[in-house]
């Protein structure tokens, strides 16, 4: 039965204002009560959540917040732009609980715990359209705690009734602990029973919509990404002793990245992992399988909290006894910065962390804070220019579109854009190229000042009017020309003009002309024949504009256009 969750517009989307702070700090101004922390270093802001239970991060700028029935979007101005209603309503006839929700862009996944039958739901809600739909069950053979020790397995056989008193024990106790949703894989964990029960990690595939892999074994999920998961092991069979080893599974397989202070925690970010070792802090990572010593921490019960893609900011907590306090280690000042002294309560979590750490979000209990630092990354740029082959076209002029982002949302760009020094506002511009080599220049930058550029080399070619006949003498001459061919071609199927195709099939075929497939067409200009590809059908008088290839010795027609 498939339900679907109320939503209510609180307010439109929010446009995000950004001011400066100073230097290339930049931030989204509040639009809400909060409490304002500002430094040399940083610019921090803070509101009370009051009464809700779980913080997700739900983007860049957004964090999805949860009661017991209800979820909310809170922007990064502090609004709430979108809130759900009733969330319970999603178990089909109305029984079960809501266990973890999962946000992935414009869905959020609901884990919901069928106590009685002893299973899980997940349906996807679709924040746009207002939708929900089931996407799989998950049997009693994924359910949390079924992963028991040989030990519990084997007091299973000898006494039937402590099998239904472990049963009930992990029906009302065990729990998933986290998920991670991305495009076509959800990624689900649940924690161990030290003695009882290993911890377990689903990978799923949301196309066949099946449980894919199960990581067995599995003590702690620090995170995952798309390509990535990060956890420890357990390595007993007793499910009691916690190994020392930081594993990293990818690609379907598991790897190890090097022994850790396991209690000290760790964080995936793209492709940085940061940890500890021996209370040095290390980043890994993965792409190159480089290790980066940075700091050796002089700090009682250090925890790894969160780190940017770049590894250029590293935030570390302190749990020494009625001294617990939250760090900021910034690479580019080589400094140790102090941001939350003396927290009293709960312990900084959630860590939401941009790309180079220009902006971070966090929680402590009923707390949510969102820092700003300077804006040290460029911005993203791409440039897509139209209509060109291996570089090349054989037209006057280019239309190229730029697009261009800054990476972390908080100082923008005034959406202006240079190409060879020229300023340009729209977004889709036309390049006249001169005959022969076209070098251009792309430069974008942010409110913060920094700047990207990007270099494109473009090949004006004129077409050559030519013949088969001059082509197959010297192939060479031609390799990746454009040229114009005129004559007559036919295919295979469907051929009108009989006598016509008769004439040119006397022809004798170009010696080293060559085609892609069986179901290539002829083409001749009434001295001789070739191959001509993507020409299986018809047949008619023809002027194509085409670009020679050659292949394993021969010459190839590439037809680009056709009169």
């Amino acid at each position: 039965m498939k339900r679907i969750i109320p939503l209510i517009l609180l307010i439109s989307l929010p446009l995000f204002s950004q001011t400066l702070y100073k230097d290339k700090i930049w931030y989204i101004k509040p639009q809400a009560n909060t409490k304002t922390v500002k430094t040399d270093n940083f610019i921090m802001f803070s509101s009370n959540l009051s009464g809700l239970n779980n913080f997700y991060p739900f983007s860049s700028k957004a964090l999805l917040t949860s009661t017991f029935h209800n979820c909310f979007i809170n922007e990064a101005n502090f609004t709430t732009s979108f809130q759900t209603e009733d969330t319970d309503k999603l178990i089909p006839e109305g029984k079960g609980e809501r266990d973890i929700l999962i946000p992935y862009k414009n869905y959020i996944y609901f884990l919901l715990k069928d106590s009685k039958n002893i299973c899980y739901y997940i349906y996807r809600y679709d924040i746009k359209n207002k939708k929900s739909k089931f996407i799989l069950k998950l049997t009693q053979k994924y359910y949390p705690g079924y992963s028991a020790t040989d030990k519990v397995k084997q007091s299973w056989k000898e006494n039937p009734s402590f099998k239904k008193d472990w049963f009930n024990f992990i029906n009302e106790f065990a729990e998933f602990r986290k998920g991670w949703a991305f495009k076509d894989k959800l990624i689900l964990y649940y924690a161990p029973d030290y003695g009882l029960f290993f911890g377990r990690a689903l990978i799923i595939n949301l196309k066949t919509k099946k449980v894919e892999k199960t990581i067995e074994r599995v003590d702690t999920v620090f995170g995952a990404n798309e390509n990535h998961i990060l956890y420890t092991k357990l390595v007993d069979d007793d499910a009691t002793t916690v190994g020392d080893d930081l594993y990293l599974f990818k690609n379907g397989k598991e790897y190890k990245i090097d022994k850790f202070d396991r209690d000290n925690g760790a964080f995936l970010n793209g492709n940085t992992v940061a940890y500890t070792k021996e209370n040095i802090i290390t980043l890994y990572n993965i792409k190159t399988g480089k290790r980066k010593e940075v700091l050796k921490l002089n700090l009682k019960l250090p925890v790894v909290l969160g780190v940017s893609k770049t590894g250029n900011r590293i935030f570390i907590g302190e749990r020494e006894d009625k001294k617990q306090t939250l760090y900021l280690y910034d690479l580019y000042s080589k400094k140790l910065i102090t941001i939350l002294p003396h927290i009293n309560r709960s312990f900084p979590s959630n860590f939401y962390v941009s790309y180079d750490g220009e902006y971070a979000s966090f929680s402590v209990g009923e707390n949510f804070y969102r820092i700003y630092l300077n804006d040290n990354s460029k911005p993203s740029l791409y440039v897509k220019i139209k209509g060109l082959i291996d570089s090349k076209t054989f037209k006057d002029k280019v239309k190229a579109t730029v697009y261009f982002q800054d990476k972390s949302f908080v100082s923008g760009t005034n959406g202006e854009f240079k190409v060879n020094g020229k300023l340009y506002k729209e977004k889709t511009i036309t390049l006249p190229l001169k005959e022969g080599v076209n070098k251009f220049v792309f430069e974008a930058k942010d409110r913060a000042g920094n700047t990207v550029k990007k270099a494109k080399k473009i090949i004006y070619e004129k077409p050559i009017k030519t013949t088969i006949k001059e082509i197959d003498n010297n192939p060479e001459k031609f390799k990746d020309k454009f040229v114009i061919l005129e004559g007559f071609a036919w295919g295979w199927a469907n051929i009108k003009d009989k006598k016509e195709v008769e004439k040119y099939s006397k022809l004798p075929f170009a010696k080293n002309n060559t085609g892609l497939s069986r179901s290539d067409g002829s083409f001749s200009d009434g001295e001789l024949r070739i191959l001509l590809p993507h020409f299986s059908t018809g047949s008619k008088n023809l002027t194509i504009l085409g670009q020679i290839k050659l292949k394993n010795g021969k010459w190839l027609l590439k037809p680009i256009n056709t009169m």
